[in-house]
């Protein structure tokens, strides 16, 4: 019994070291199918996140975090003091199947030239919540990263 505990224990560490989802996470009922990072007519980053409802359910709202850098690879602060990670909501319902893309403009982060995005939760109309967190925090199908190279 103990050998097939430290066998499981081994097979589950190899699989998590080896950056591969764990077999109990929990899938999200957003796909994270595209991002865009732009400018607005005032010369400020904007971005755009594209998903998808993969679930049965509507989902009424979901969130993002982004960090910033600038072209010379430095991670920007909020106004060059204040937080290095912007966070976003959208609000607009999302229903099983249809793709949609919410925008958000990264005021204080003017020198942005890369973007790194991740989905960090999502609730549907029932109010089912869904996050990212724990070890699965790095989990690549809920972040995308953009540059204006």
């Amino acid at each position: 019994m103990k050998r097939l505990l430290r066998i499981g224990t081994v097979l589950l560490v190899t699989l998590l070291l080896a950056g591969c989802t764990s077999p109990f996470a929990r899938e999200g009922p957003l796909a994270f199918v595209g991002l865009k990072l732009t400018r607005n007519i005032i010369g400020v980053p904007e971005i755009g996140v594209t998903v998808t409802n993969v679930s049965t359910k509507p989902v009424k709202a979901f969130t993002i975090k982004a960090q910033c850098w600038d072209a010379y690879g430095r991670l920007l602060k909020e106004f060059g003091f204040g937080d290095t990670v912007f966070s976003g909501i959208s609000q607009t319902t999302i229903q099983p199947g249809q793709t949609r893309t919410a925008w958000w403009t990264l005021y204080g982060y003017d020198a942005a030239y890369e973007v790194e995005v991740a989905l960090t939760s999502a609730i549907s109309a029932d109010n089912e919540k869904w996050t990212v967190g724990g070890i699965w925090v790095d989990d690549p199908r809920y972040i995308k990263r953009v540059s204006f190279r």
